[in-house]
């Protein structure tokens, strides 16, 4: 039987940093986007900075992973990790 690819996140190296960008999961899935997610973030921690370009309909789920928006385009938002803390803070500010 043929393998479905289920997602994948690709991982731009930049200047600052990382970048996810240009990702696919089938069927807007959020537990893959959630467990893509986890990974790349165990496997990276703090040791750079990660950046995302997130449809919108995936927001949610990259605010859940502590990604907090820093641009906010038509179809897109452009968000930065910044651990747990960003559901808190956000609600403070």
């Amino acid at each position: 039987k043929d393998k479905e690819i289920a997602g994948f996140l690709p991982l731009k190296k930049t200047a600052a940093g990382l970048l996810i960008d240009n990702y696919y999961i089938r069927e807007d899935n959020e537990r893959t986007l959630s467990l893509l997610l986890e990974k790349i973030i165990t496997d990276t921690g703090d040791r750079t900075e990660l950046m995302a370009t997130a449809h919108k309909r995936h927001v949610g789920t990259f605010k859940e992973h502590g990604f907090k928006t820093v641009i906010d385009w038509k179809k897109y938002e452009k968000m930065l990790f910044v651990g747990n803390k960003t559901q808190k803070d956000d609600e403070t500010t």
